[in-house]
C-alpha cells in the first residue's frame, strides 16, 4: 500500500489542473490583467475558443453591465494550457500539464 499512495499522488497532481498566473508565449510573457488582443497578438490565434456565457458585472441604476465569458486553449510546447476571459481581460490561466 505504501509503494501505490506515492505513485497514486503523482499521477492525481499531473492529471489536474494547476492555476498559474503566467504562461509564456515564445520571448512573450501572458498573465492575468491582460487584454484579449494583447494575448492574440504575443502567442497567435488559440488551438480552440468558445463563448462560455455571460455575467452580469455592475449595476447603475436600472444599467447593467454584462460581459461576455470566453475560454482559449493553447497548446505550447507538450502542455495545454486554458485561459479565461471576462469582457476583454485575462482572468485565468490554467496549465493542463504535459500530453
Amino acid at each position: 500500500m505504501n509503494k501505490i499512495a506515492p505513485s497514486l499522488v503523482l499521477s492525481l497532481a499531473v492529471a489536474l489542473p494547476a492555476t498559474s498566473h503566467a504562461m509564456r508565449c515564445g520571448t512573450h510573457l501572458v498573465q492575468k490583467g491582460d487584454l484579449k488582443y494583447e494575448v492574440s497578438s504575443k502567442c497567435g490565434q488559440p488551438e480552440y475558443r468558445e463563448s462560455t456565457g455571460y455575467i452580469d458585472e455592475e449595476r447603475r441604476g436600472k444599467r447593467i453591465k454584462v460581459l461576455s465569458l470566453e475560454e482559449w486553449v493553447y497548446k505550447i510546447s507538450s502542455s495545454y494550457y486554458r485561459l479565461e476571459f471576462k469582457g476583454n481581460e485575462l482572468v485565468k490561466v490554467e496549465s493542463r500539464g504535459r500530453i
